[in-house]
């Protein structure tokens, strides 16, 4: 523990967790969680240090694939870059996930390791922008609705996030009136709509903002199974409907 406390020192916050020690960063991810490395000791002065698969939870709750594509090539080379920069013992067969970054250190290169490990965490983080970039440079849907809540005067944002039971998660946009906010997703058939919906269930049904803020806008291909789900958790338009709801957030 002496020698946790010393890597440690001024940075971070720890606590017992799982037969090891979780150390809490400062640094935040894109959801808003705080970064928290794991740390075991395997033998006498060899540490293991892991995000328990934290950074590809979060990237999977994002809609990121990390399994194909351009995403994979990415988590490859943050792994393979982690594991160039940390000079711990050799691990053995089994000891790492391949949805999991971590490291093997010993007391001497602890301090060394958890930089690197949480440099690694912050890389892949970054990971998101790519189906981000890609959804919000091509969902013609979604600018249609953001657009008609502008023309009824509402004062729109962009890439906003709400609180949940599980930390900060985005929407796509929020819709203020004068008294009102609205948090919106969108949803249309012209994507992956099952992934769609189930992060967006996901979300509104975590939240922790009123019931009646959250607001889901579909497209005429939904599914009303989806639909009926989805009102259990939010407000459900379509484009006609929404344009008189934004006239009445206006108001």
């Amino acid at each position: 523990m002496n020698t946790l406390e010393r890597a440690a020192e001024r940075r971070y916050r720890i606590r017992p967790y799982a037969g090891g020690h979780d150390i809490v960063l400062q640094d935040e991810l894109y959801d808003g969680e705080n970064l928290v490395i794991h740390v075991e000791q395997l033998a006498s002065g060899v540490y293991k240090l892991t995000d328990y698969g934290q950074l590809a939870a979060s990237l999977s709750i994002r809609s990121v694939d990390l399994s194909t594509g351009p995403a994979k090539k990415s988590w490859d080379y943050v792994r393979d870059v982690l594991a160039h920069n940390t000079n711990g013992p050799t691990p053995f067969p089994g000891a790492s996930d391949e949805w999991e970054l971590s490291a093997f250190a010993t007391e001497d290169t602890l301090d060394s390791a958890l930089r690197q490990l949480a440099a690694a965490m912050l890389r892949a983080d970054g990971i998101g922008g790519l189906v981000e970039w890609r959804e919000s440079a091509d969902d013609t849907f979604r600018v249609t609705a953001l657009a008609s809540a502008r023309s009824a005067g509402l004062q729109v944002t962009t890439r906003t996030s709400i609180a949940t039971a599980v930390g900060n998660r985005r929407v796509h946009f929020d819709a203020a009136g004068q008294t009102r906010v609205a948090h919106v997703r969108t949803l249309s058939a012209a994507r992956n709509t099952t992934d769609s919906y189930d992060k967006t269930y996901s979300i509104f049904s975590q939240a922790k903002e009123p019931l009646a803020s959250l607001v889901t806008v579909v497209d005429d291909g939904i599914k009303m199974e989806m639909i009926e789900s989805l009102r259990n958790v939010s407000t459900v338009l379509d484009l006609a409907d929404a344009s008189d709801y934004w006239v009445s957030l206006a108001a």
